[in-house]
């Protein structure tokens, strides 16, 4: 599994896309999409997993490009990666569209380029294209691979699928081509695609016949008849004919992807076609392969064709070494993009037609488990086996320990140079046995291998260094092998045939070595012999083991932290996104169910009933109207005959803040109220109508709005029931027991709805009759609303999610809907700035979930926060990601008892700290007086500051997270993870910048 919905901070991935690069490597694309709705829009980065050995390990997740053009951390839509190889220079192009988080702006296409096997990416930029010369409507690259032209005029032309809907009745289906290496791209001449009710292709994947012909398949977007068209261009993209439906390939309606095969074939390369998609004709699942033996015109299924019979979605494919086929695509057992998964076959596996030319890696997947980072580029992480730990380096028990470094082509110094670092330290006399400090590439007589042993019996160091063709033997003596329980440093070096071996300045060489020290697809070892048994197993400590291979770092193991590979629990997070991009989605309440027709045509609205009574939200800065403007619009409509809450905000107890609006039918009228600090109105809206209080199952449009004293409910853009003399704030007190929003229902439960809510609006400002008129039509104004809630069917759902907020929260104000859990119940009290969240050193907590803004990774930071506390015990401030001393971690607290805070950081390469001694009367600034404390990562220094001076610094390196789909805690302030060290005191302000961008920010002015 490749991704994990709900994981790495991300609400799901969706749109996997697979590349395979001119040196090999697979490169898996996806779209991580921050909102655990997985809707189509919204904040949404383009990340990839990296693996250099055809699929059985995976690098970390690595974002390729995120934010808007102007700011790389605001929110925005990034997606539909195309990948295409220029296999004359080694680039990797990488093409993708972006869109407005929110529902404003173009679809603009980009590219961008890595130069270095997909490691690192150039910053995007404008690719310059369309089919119409505009970027009018939908635009969409792929998603699929791209491909080059091996053949013909064109040859080495890089295109890519593509498709452009300026208008609903045109549909410009083609590819995008570049004949200078990417540099400069254009649109193929294209027609008009679109027929009415049959043909609407879309989602563009590209493949080049044995004739030099290109096949564009794209998914056909209509209700109803075949799902799959094609065209084929004759001219490498130049131009492309209309498209027209393929009935013999059954598929939803659903992205699907091709590839000719080089390495199966009947007569000539390519000519066995193949095909991934969901086989269902109406739903997404059943993801099987297809083949096409006459140029993608009719379609079979091979005899073990069907790759998984769960839900499925979208899919990419590659060859692979020796003729594999590689799949990634989107799976799940009730949800087809729960996850996205990469599983490899041979063509023989799955009944394909021709004949297999090369022979498959032998070298199977590495299950998941607890490893040791490398912390280079290459992510060659060491698995730990055994009871394999890390103490002091990597300590080992000599029964059954060691630690596995998966084959990698990056690991694999063929014919070249290399040389390999490490520190060791163990205990041995003249009767101990030999140990093995490390084995590489192959074990037993005349096959091509490096090791390593210490020998105490015959007091020596053992080097054997094997290749193709010949080898070399290198012994270094020291009484005991080095074993005096002291730290010695080693290397290994192989330059040309000749071998050196050195121990804290003491050398022996050697020479012979003619070839490749390996021949397979085996990795290193340290600890024992790649053997079955693992023997020679060593006792002892291992420290800093590296290779570098002709120059470059290959391998880095500090042997100071250990990633876990355990699956954390997901729960469903029944949700409906905030449109406004203002973070405050809806809460579901009992869950998600079906949806009921919407008001206007097309569209669905969310029902409410007694046992989902509505949708609310908890207090944040969307909901701070203050003495301000503001409209509430709700379209609405319910039966019965009992008091019905339709919006409820602030509070529910008598004399203190609230607005609401009822429908009370037996009083034939609707009802609104709302509460100040320092006033209140009453605004009864009666219904003239032959209906009873606006009720009989039919929609209306509600809106309360208010300017300066003035307060109206209205119904349908009618004349509203108006109330004058309105002074103060609804939301001003944060003290106040302030609340969230909730539509459908009171906030104590009551007074539920039964009937159902439609695309409602919050905007800090009155709108006018004229608009609140056309707003009954459909018609609401151009602008935003602060909130907005549109109840659709993508943008409403419930998939599982790590650590959900359930309860309390304490809202993020940044623009990365951070928002944090509350536990305790912890006092909103008059803050350094405002109102503060104070702790009792009992119970009181509040939670951050784990959320890509606050994956500091080695990047610079800052946290920061205003603090105030009391006590002679360790009190936590904040505590991140990890707990232990092998778990990467950052953590800051007060230590009375040591006089000073403390801030530590651990990453893979070492535990850093930098304490602050106050100088003052106090103990650990635990004066009850205000402090602002601040930790800073900042040109490899990690400092910490109180009230503007620093008072502690070190230097730092490595990274502080790690990207993948298992567990990893966010910030908790107030208590350690296990709930000690609670602070007793005060926290205002808690604001953490990645760089010199806002990553989160917590008020912590309510609790709600």
């Amino acid at each position: 599994m490749l991704y994990r919905g709900g994981t790495n901070g991300y609400g799901c991935f969706r749109i996997p896309v697979l590349a395979r690069t001119a040196a090999g490597t697979l490169l898996a694309f996806a779209e991580a999409r921050k909102s655990p709705s997985c809707a189509d829009r919204g904040d949404i980065d383009l990340v990839v997993r990296r693996s250099t050995n055809d699929g059985r390990t995976w690098g970390p997740i690595r974002v390729v490009t995120s934010g808007s053009p102007a700011d790389p951390d605001a929110p925005f839509t990034r997606g539909n990666a195309v990948p295409v190889v220029d296999k004359e220079t080694g680039k990797i192009n990488l093409i993708t569209t972006s869109n407005e988080a929110t529902p404003t702006g173009k679809r603009l296409p980009w590219i961008q380029q890595s130069s270095d096997d997909g490691l690192t990416w150039t910053p995007p930029r404008p690719l310059g294209a369309s089919f119409d010369g505009t970027n009018n409507g939908w635009f969409a690259t792929g998603p699929a691979h791209g491909i080059q032209l091996e053949t013909g005029p064109h040859k080495g032309r890089l295109i890519v699928g593509a498709h452009q809907k300026p208008n609903s009745t045109t549909v410009l289906a083609g590819v995008l081509y570049s004949d200078d290496n990417g540099d400069t791209w254009k649109a193929s001449e294209v027609p008009n695609s679109y027929v009415a009710g049959q043909l609407s292709p879309g989602e563009i994947a590209v493949a080049e016949l044995p004739d030099g012909a290109l096949y564009a398949a794209a998914r056909n977007e209509v209700t109803d008849g075949p799902h799959r068209a094609k065209a084929i261009s004759t001219d490498g993209g130049t131009t492309m004919p209309a498209f027209t439906t393929v009935p013999s390939l059954a598929s939803p309606n659903v992205q699907g992807s091709i590839l000719p095969l080089r390495q199966t074939y009947r007569t000539t390369p390519g000519d066995v076609l193949i095909f991934s998609s969901p086989s269902d004709p109406d739903n997404r699942e059943e993801l099987k392969i297809r083949y096409s033996l006459d140029r993608g015109t009719t379609w079979s299924s091979p005899s073990k064709g069907l790759i998984t019979n769960e839900r499925s979605g979208y899919s990419d494919l590659a060859e692979l070494t020796g003729g594999e086929i590689g799949v990634v695509y989107e799976g799940g057992v009730s949800f087809s993009a729960d996850e996205i998964r990469f599983t490899r076959f041979t063509p023989g596996q799955l009944g394909l037609p021709g004949t297999t030319r090369g022979t498959p890696s032998p070298q199977p997947s590495t299950p998941a488990g607890p490893t040791t980072p490398d912390s280079t580029l290459e992510a060659n992480d060491a698995y730990l086996r055994g009871n394999a730990s890390l103490n002091d380096g990597l300590l080992l028990d000599g029964n059954g320990d060691y630690a596995e470094v998966p084959y990698t082509r990056t690991l694999d110094p063929g014919d070249r140079d290399f040389t390999i670092s490490t520190r060791f330290r163990y205990s041995a006399t003249s009767t101990s046995p030999n140990q093995v400090l490390f084995w590489g590439y192959g074990v037993g007589a005349d096959v091509p291998q490096v090791w390593l042993r210490l020998q105490p019996g015959s007091d020596q160091v053992a080097a054997w260094v094997e290749g193709k063709g010949g080898h070399a033997y290198v012994t270094l003596p020291a009484p005991d092998a080095f074993g005096d329980s002291v730290w010695h440093q080693l290397t290994l070096t192989r330059t040309g045939s000749r071998v050196d071996l050195t121990v804290d300045g003491a050398s022996a060489s050697g020479t012979g070595v003619v070839g490749a020290v390996s021949a397979g697809v085996t990795g290193l070892r340290l600890g024992a012999k790649q053997d079955a048994t693992a023997s020679d197993a060593f006792t002892g400590r291992l420290g800093n083991f590296s290779l570098v291979r002709n120059g470059a770092p290959s391998l880095n193991l500090a042997f100071r932290t250990v990633d876990g590979a355990t699956v954390p629990a997901r729960t469903p997070a029944p949700i409906t996104d905030d449109m406004s991009g203002h973070c405050a989605a809806g809460r579901l309440l009992g869950g998600k169910q079906s949806p009921v027709a919407g008001r206007a045509s097309n569209t669905v609205a969310l029902p409410v009933n007694t046992a989902h009574p509505g949708v609310e939200t908890p207090f944040s800065p969307t909901l701070d109207l203050g003495a301000g403007d503001f409209t509430f619009a709700v379209w609405f409509r319910y039966s019965g005959s009992a008091d019905q809450a339709i919006v409820w905000a602030y509070g529910t107890t008598s004399g203190k803040r609230s607005l609401w609006v009822r429908a009370q039918p037996g009083e034939d009228r609707l009802f609104a109220w709302v509460e100040t600090e320092s006033d209140r109105v009453s605004i009864p809206l009666e219904d003239r109508s032959s209906s009873v209080a606006f009720g009989g199952d039919q929609w209306h449009l509600l809106a309360l709005t208010r300017t300066g004293d003035r307060a109206e409910l209205s119904v349908d853009g009618g004349t509203p029931a108006v109330a004058t003399g309105l002074t103060g704030s609804v939301s001003a007190d944060q003290a106040d027991a302030i609340k969230g929003l909730r539509l459908g229902s009171k906030m104590d439960g009551s007074n539920v709805m039964q009937g159902a809510v439609d695309d409602f609006r919050l905007y800090h400002r009155a709108l006018s009759a004229a608009e609140l008129t056309a707003a009954a039509t459909g018609r609401f104004p151009s602008d935003l609303p602060k909130l907005w809630w549109t109840f659709e069917g993508q943008y409403t759902q419930a998939h599982d999610v790590v650590q959900p907020i359930t309860g309390p929260q304490t809202s993020d104000a940044s623009v990365h809907c951070a928002h944090a859990a509350v536990s305790g119940n912890p006092a909103v009290v008059a803050g350094k700035v405002g109102n503060a969240v104070q702790f009792d050193g009992v119970d009181d907590a509040v939670y951050m979930p784990y959320k890509p803004s606050i994956a500091l990774g080695d990047n610079d930071f800052k946290v920061s926060t205003w603090l105030r506390y009391t006590g002679t015990a360790d009190q936590v401030i904040f505590w991140a990601y990890g707990v232990g001393a092998t778990e990467r971690a950052l953590w800051m607290r007060g230590q009375p008892s040591q006089d000073r805070l403390l801030v530590y950081l651990q990453t893979d390469t070492g535990a850093f700290q930098a304490a602050a001694q106050d100088a003052s009367s106090g103990a650990g600034f635990n004066d009850g007086n205000w402090h602002f404390v601040e930790a800073e990562r900042k040109a490899g220094m990690l400092t910490l500051s109180v009230d503007g001076t620093q008072l502690g610094s070190t230097a730092v390196s490595g990274s502080v997270t790690y990207g993948d789909t298992f567990a990893v805690d966010g910030f908790r302030l107030g208590a350690r993870p296990d709930g000690t060290n609670r602070l007793t005191g005060t926290l205002d302000e808690f604001q953490i910048r990645r760089g010199a961008a806002l990553a989160a920010h917590l008020p912590l002015n309510a609790a709600s």
